[in-house]
């Protein structure tokens, strides 16, 4: 790689550094990135062709100390980010069902805001070869017969409230859409009102879509994507009983796994919709200061107990003294009371 001036570099279309712009070289602020001439998917990453510790020596700064170049800054690792989910469609069975807004959002709860754990979202890719002898000197030859992609097979990690809603959701979800195990067909067809059952009871009314879009640092860029479709349960929570008097209750942690298909990361309309998704939500902007507080309905209640308990001697009592200036000066209240009057 070169090591010395850059400045020919920056003149070069083969070298366009960030933004294009080559006074970021000469004021060196960001490292460069590929460029347009490469793929769309890399123009946002490091760029290889720079940085590296493991050769003879460590490329730390650059060969001209006039104009530092950072070559460290290039070894910044990769970082996997919790992917956000967002359910793009639920199952149209539930508009079957009474209270059907409800299934719906508690659908789109489960897999955005209340799965502890996502797993087996996948992409990688498998060579597969065949082999033969080159010559008689024992060396081979290794010829690509196929290329496969992992499959992407969704399992969600669920705390069970009580109540047990979790139960529940997926114990309709099964048995009204897909498959009842004692009838042998949804139960759905039971409680659809007249008319409203579809002519094939296809995928749609029974799986949902959701895109899983792994962000970057910043969580304003996309690193990778999936759009996972034809989404249902292999399965209910476990539903056991059993007695230990000799030790204590259990918590009932579920791990529910799901089938479907996934269109991969690299499939740039999969990728492209990721970043339109995450430009609506705007994770970046998010703020722990805009959170409401659980006391509101509390300390409303509060103001009607004035003549009671703690409010009283802690607050009310206070007040009284400090307007008859019995409090000292590093307790004083000023008269203020708690509904801000005077």
């Amino acid at each position: 790689m070169p090591t010395g001036d850059k400045s020919k570099a920056t003149a070069s279309k083969k070298a366009t550094y960030v933004s294009g712009n080559p006074d970021q070289v000469k004021n060196y602020v960001d490292p460069k990135t590929s460029t347009e001439e490469f793929w769309a998917d890399t123009k946002d990453s490091l760029d290889l062709r720079y940085g590296g510790q493991w050769g003879l020596l460590p490329l730390i700064g650059g060969a001209d100390n006039s104009k530092p170049i950072a070559e460290w800054m290039y070894e910044q690792s990769y970082q996997r980010m919790d992917v956000i989910p967002i359910v793009l469609q639920t199952p149209k069975m539930f508009d079957l069902l009474p209270n059907a807004a409800y299934w719906h959002e508690a659908i789109k709860a489960m897999f955005e805001v209340h799965a502890r754990t996502i797993d087996g979202l996948n992409a990688s890719l498998t060579v597969n070869t065949g082999e033969h002898n080159l010559g008689i000197s024992g060396g081979t030859v290794k010829e690509i017969t196929q290329v496969t992609r992992e499959a992407t097979s969704v399992s969600l990690g669920l705390d069970e409230r009580t109540g047990l809603p979790f139960e529940t959701l997926f114990d309709i979800w099964i048995r009204y859409g897909l498959d009842d195990p004692d009838i042998g067909h949804p139960l759905i067809t039971r409680v659809a009102p007249k008319g409203k059952l579809p002519k094939h009871w296809t995928a749609e009314w029974y799986s949902c879509t959701v895109l899983f879009i792994e962000p970057d640092r910043l969580r304003r860029k996309v690193n990778h994507a999936w759009l996972v479709s034809d989404l249902k349960p292999l399965s209910n929570p476990d539903i056991i009983g059993k007695k230990d008097k000799s030790a204590g209750r259990e918590l009932k942690q579920l791990s529910i796994d799901f089938g479907g298909f996934a269109l991969p990361p690299t499939n740039k309309r999969v990728k492209q919709l990721a970043e339109t998704v995450l430009n609506i939500i705007k994770p970046w902007a998010k703020d722990p200061e805009d959170m409401l507080l659980p006391a509101n309905e509390v300390i409303a209640g509060l103001v009607d107990q004035e003549d009671i308990g703690i409010y009283y001697e802690g607050v009310k009592r206070a007040t009284i003294l400090s307007n008859t200036e019995e409090v000292g000066a590093d307790s004083k209240i000023s008269g203020i009371n708690l509904d801000g009057s005077k």
